[in-house]
């Protein structure tokens, strides 16, 4: 079965304004989506295991670290049992 690993890299292309970094979101090392910051924390969506999109709504970059990791665990539990 094909891995299900989900990363994040900072993303080096800022505005001159802005103080707090994106984020890029990989899949298997591939870009797939992008996290930006709004007002109050992050936004965007986490690939699924099932082909889906996640939308956590406006949450720290650490809850989006660890939606990730239950992502993969469910990821996992869905290889094995196949």
């Amino acid at each position: 079965m094909t891995p299900f690993r989900i990363t994040f890299e900072e993303s080096t292309q800022r505005h001159c304004l802005q103080t707090i970094p994106d984020y890029h979101v990989l899949l298997n090392g591939k870009r797939v989506q992008r996290l930006y910051w709004n007002m109050r924390g992050y936004r965007g969506v986490l690939p699924t295991p099932d082909g889906g999109l996640f939308e956590p709504g406006e949450v720290s970059l650490t809850k989006f670290k660890m939606i990730a990791r239950s992502l993969e665990r469910e990821a996992k539990k869905q290889n094995t049992a196949a």
